[in-house]
């Protein structure tokens, strides 16, 4: 097993470098982090989706196989300990980004259980609603609609849950119990159609939204270059209330790093279109979705979690 630690200078924008090169790492890798810190953070959080564990105590930087060293504009501390690392005869790496404009938005998303560095809820409502995601959540109208259509759906699912767990009946005959397994298939396409028709119809509108959030304005000449069914969209947004909010976007672009959370599951989801979709075409990274912790992380990793860095919640 190869113990590797991840070091990088104070203010080191790159991340989507350290993201790239964790997730570059041969299976069974260990990362050895400093506590806090974005390329820290941001190691941690490949690590996570990688599966790879993760040590923080500062005492087991010394018990490392490799460095691997991200510089950003000279800092000297970094420097510092690279420099005693070599004269210790330790294998260090330095991945130096190419140029200073490299610092563009690395974003994930996850569900609203996530807490850890760089959360950024954009929920419409519910607990944690944070005001600084406002502007990337969907309408109350959107929201109503798709949870209405969600809402449907999931009793589909239940109700054919129900079919497929009920205990045979002495009673019941081959004929009868296929027959309750095709109703109980039926149900189960009738949600899935039910939430992909929603998806059709949410999907566009959305994003309609998010181009008015972005400070796309009624009554100017962008807005009357639109073709007709993106203009169609954008009044649609307008009317349910959505307004230009540059400076919230100004703002997250600027962010080195940002997990988007909301409270959905699966990709049919805005946190996911927002992180996959408009994001990239502003400059941003993709880093992509974080699941579950897949095993525990070792020593000082929980603290690393919970220690914020930048915005939370």
């Amino acid at each position: 097993m190869t113990r590797v630690a991840i070091l990088g200078a104070r203010g080191h924008r790159a991340l989507a470098q350290v993201w790239r090169r964790v997730r570059e790492l041969p299976d069974g890798t260990t990362l050895v982090l400093p506590p806090d810190g974005d390329v820290a953070a941001v190691a941690a959080l490949a690590a996570r989706q990688r599966g790879l564990p993760v040590e923080t105590d500062p005492l087991r930087m010394a018990l490392v196989d490799r460095v691997e060293a991200f510089p950003w504009d000279g800092d000297p501390a970094l420097a510092e300990t690279v420099a005693i690392a070599r004269a210790a005869g330790l294998d260090v790496r330095m991945h130096p980004a190419r140029s200073l404009s490299e610092g563009a938005l690395l974003v994930f998303s996850a569900r609203v259980s996530y807490s850890g560095p760089g959360r950024l809820q954009i929920t419409r409502r519910g607990d944690g609603c944070d005001p600084m995601g406002l502007p990337f959540a969907p309408s109350e109208p959107l929201l109503d609609r798709a949870l209405a259509a969600r809402g449907q759906a999931d009793k589909l699912r239940e109700a054919a849950a129900e079919l497929r767990g009920r205990q045979l009946d002495l009673g019941e005959t081959r004929a009868d119990v296929e027959a309750r397994e095709r109703r109980a298939a039926a149900l189960a396409e009738e949600a899935e159609a039910t939430e992909v028709e929603l998806w059709a119809w949410y999907a566009p509108r959305f994003r309609a939204e998010m181009r008015v959030s972005y400070g796309l304005a009624r009554g100017t000449p962008a807005w009357a270059r639109q073709t007709p069914e993106a203009r169609a969209l954008a009044d649609e947004a307008w009317e349910r209330g959505t307004r230009p909010r540059p400076e919230a976007w100004r703002r997250l672009l600027a962010a080195p790093f940002r997990v988007i959370c909301c409270f959905c599951a699966g990709e049919r989801c805005h946190r996911a279109t927002l992180r996959a979709w408009i994001l990239p075409t502003l400059g941003a990274v993709d880093g992509g979705e974080l699941g579950p912790t897949s095993r525990q992380d070792s020593s000082g990793s929980a603290r690393l979690a919970r220690t914020p860095a930048g915005h939370t919640r």
